[in-house]
């Protein structure tokens, strides 16, 4: 039977991911492109606590939508795992979207972040510049 992965699971690996030296070394080179300009590890520290209030959970229930987007969502948790286990980039990456996901100010927005994702999760490819201009350009949307 395949292990089943769920949001903690992505968040621990996540947090491991952000505790590496070599991380922070990426991290530091990616603040201009990624708008990373806290660490990543407070956030992945409150997926136990901030994501699960009930507003956060909603905004993330909307990217699990537009990540399973006709897929098994336990599948597609299961490629987020190990998509973010994969590289410190793409951890970042992962964890960014989350945050923004969670800052959102429109349900719309935190959908299309999951579909955003769910691409990458079907190539295996990391986020063009493009696309991490777009996903802060959202940040922007209202409902």
């Amino acid at each position: 039977m395949a292990q089943k992965y769920d949001l903690t699971d992505i968040g621990n690996v996540l947090s491991r991911v952000m505790d590496n030296p070599m991380t922070k070394i990426i991290r530091s080179g990616s603040i201009g492109v990624l708008g990373v300009v806290n660490p990543v590890a407070g956030i992945v520290g409150g997926i136990g606590n901030d994501l699960l209030s009930e507003y956060n959970t909603f905004k993330l229930g909307h990217l699990l939508n537009g990540l399973a987007s006709g897929f098994n969502l336990e599948r597609r948790l299961n490629e987020l795992y190990n998509y973010v286990n994969s590289s410190p980039e793409k951890a970042i990456i992962v964890a960014n979207l989350f945050k923004q996901t969670v800052n959102a100010e429109c349900p719309k927005v935190c959908v299309i972040y999951g579909l955003i994702l769910a691409n990458h999760l079907e190539t295996l490819t990391e986020f063009t510049h493009e696309e991490l201009i777009v996903c802060k350009a959202l940040v922007l949307l209202t409902a």
